[in-house]
């Protein structure tokens, strides 16, 4: 084997530091390029969010555009409290379930919304009910189902629409 030259060391030399340059390069672009570790989580928990009417969109954009963080989490927890009492007083209010019976989730997580399924427990304002297509039981106020009548099963599977009923608010934010 011959010995290189000073002038061939030179050139693998250079050679060797423009590929470790390139490297070094390629992998600065795809650090900067790649979101933060916990933003598909973010994106996850965005995907699961209810789509908004216009009114509502106004309301939330004005809401975290003139509240500072801190205040956002003082209304956020009045208003998931109001939520869950009017859910609980629904619920208590609402006809009880038995096992076995039909049901159409009317309210709830929005993924399964307006699904039928059977409910497997009942409890005094909280059931479970079983869907065909989901692994888990579905855990809901008694007020988040619907009884169904049997020969209506069919028809309701076919049309799995859901009415949301929302309450339009006006632009002012009054």
């Amino acid at each position: 084997m011959a010995k290189l030259t000073e002038e061939d060391k030179k050139v693998k030399a250079e050679e060797k530091a423009e590929k470790a340059r390139i490297r070094a390069e390629k992998k600065a672009q795809k650090e900067a390029n790649k979101p933060p570790k916990h933003q598909a989580k973010l994106d996850r928990a965005k995907a699961q969010l209810p789509e908004l009417n216009d009114a509502e969109s106004h309301y939330v954009e004005r809401l975290t555009s003139e509240f500072p963080l801190h205040q956002l989490e003082k209304i956020a927890a009045h208003v998931n409290f109001f939520v869950r009492q009017e859910q609980t007083k629904n619920a208590v209010a609402s006809e009880e379930l038995k096992v076995g019976q039909t049901v159409r989730i009317k309210s709830g997580n929005q993924k399964h919304l307006g699904k039928i399924g059977v409910v497997s427990r009942s409890q005094r304002i909280r059931c479970y009910v079983e869907v065909p297509g989901v692994d888990k039981e579905i855990y809901l106020f008694t007020s988040d189902v619907e009884l169904v009548k049997d020969e209506n099963v069919e028809n309701l599977a076919q049309n799995d629409t859901s009415q949301d009923e929302t309450v339009e608010l006006d632009q002012t934010g009054s």
